[in-house]
């Protein structure tokens, strides 16, 4: 839990869309469209509803809400302090992304200019 500083530009996944959708029983992965992606290993938020990587099926069964976001695009994305992304998208879905791991990796944003791992 290393955090990302509440000041991190991350206006390069605005206009993003979100292209594909995998999900294991550890991971979730978010494809976008030129290349970008990110990789979730850590508690997430969709809409207001709590999605937890402990146990492992409970990720992978409620991970599966993150379809809603399938060919929509970011309006926005911000960090909000304490490792904390919130997306918010097209269709007015907010996802918001926590750094929950204390000994491990929470998430990697990765695009074509480099990559942020926390």
């Amino acid at each position: 839990m290393y955090g990302l500083p509440k000041d991190t530009d991350l206006s390069f996944l605005i206009g993003l869309e979100v292209m594909q959708i995998a999900i294991g029983l550890h991971h979730i992965a978010l494809s976008f469209h030129e290349g970008s992606s990110i990789d979730l290993e850590c508690e997430l938020e969709l809409s207001g509803k709590l999605i937890s990587p402990d146990p492992p099926t409970r990720f992978a069964k409620e991970g599966g809400a993150l379809i809603k976001l399938l060919g929509h695009r970011v309006k926005s994305a911000a960090v909000e302090g304490n490792g904390i992304v919130r997306m918010d998208f097209s269709n007015e879905i907010e996802l918001r992304i926590f750094d929950s791991n204390a000994n491990y990796e929470s998430y990697k944003i990765s695009w074509s200019a480099g990559q942020i791992i926390v």
